[in-house]
């Protein structure tokens, strides 16, 4: 709605796109704890990460698609429209009907209860729109040549690369993560951030996108030392990486806007002091 109004009114700007879809981003964060909560996903680390991960592959997947077509085409049914409206009436559901119901079997089947059929329909349908959209960014970059279709591919592999990280994380460090979740699951939103912004931007400069970024180090050592099974500190691990993500993020994100207001020559950070006579 917001976009459709400030292209209707021609005030839509590069650094509207940023900020639109960069708290687009955040939200994807948030709006996993929503979900997670939603269906009373309790203290499981695994459950946890499937929501965060349901949440921002989609977007992530929609602003590469947009960042090789050119456009963003949401399909019939889609997460800023529907997908809003179910996390709406899975909240309100949840005020009259009793948390448990999610963890009891689904219709009586005794096969899948209700906590996993939901998770299946938001697979389903990440997937399908996932196949989709790859499908598209292939075909239309495949009209370039075979070489940019592989490039556009790899443009991916930076995000399978953190989710592949968080999956091992939230499995082989569930004691931590069941004591901080809000601290483990915001410190990979701010990797995706920084990733889906980064990716906004070369959209909007016509750039190649890197998808490999400095934010993932600390994050790439971590899973590493998991990996090969090396004693240290995780709780201690966690506030590192947090701490170094928000300030990476910071600087990032105050360097983005204030090199996209000098391009635009547009007023931010800043109050324009009027001249009196």
């Amino acid at each position: 709605m917001d976009g459709k109004q400030a292209r209707r009114t021609k005030s839509g700007s590069a650094l509207g796109l940023l900020f639109d879809h960069g708290c687009d981003a955040l939200n994807c964060t948030l709006g996993s704890f929503v979900f997670a909560s939603s269906i009373n996903t309790g203290p499981s680390p695994y459950l946890l990460f499937h929501c965060f991960n349901v949440m921002s592959t989609t977007f992530f997947w929609a602003t590469w698609e947009q960042y090789h077509t050119g456009e963003m085409i949401l399909p019939i049914i889609n997460g800023p429209s529907e997908g809003n409206l179910v996390g709406v009436l899975l909240a309100v559901s949840n005020y009259f009907l009793e948390p448990k119901l999610w963890g009891s079997d689904a219709f009586g089947l005794g096969k899948l209860s209700y906590r996993q059929l939901a998770l299946l329909a938001a697979n389903v349908g990440v997937g399908c729109t996932v196949v989709g959209q790859t499908i598209n960014v292939i075909k239309h970059t495949w009209k370039k040549g075979g070489r940019f279709a592989v490039r556009a591919l790899y443009g991916l592999t930076g995000f399978v690369f953190c989710t592949v990280c968080g999956y091992v994380l939230f499995t082989r460090s569930d004691d931590l993560v069941g004591a901080h979740p809000f601290m483990t699951v915001f410190m990979f939103g701010l990797i995706n951030l920084d990733m889906f912004c980064s990716l906004m931007l070369a959209h909007i400069a016509n750039a190649d996108f890197r998808p490999f970024r400095p934010i993932m180090l600390p994050l790439f050592l971590w899973t590493l030392a998991k990996c090969l099974n090396v004693g240290f500190d995780e709780n201690l691990a966690l506030f590192g990486c947090l701490a170094v993500n928000v300030l990476y993020s910071v600087c990032f994100i105050y360097g983005m806007g204030r090199e996209v207001r000098d391009v635009l020559g547009i007023y931010a950070f800043s109050i324009k002091k009027r001249d009196f006579d």
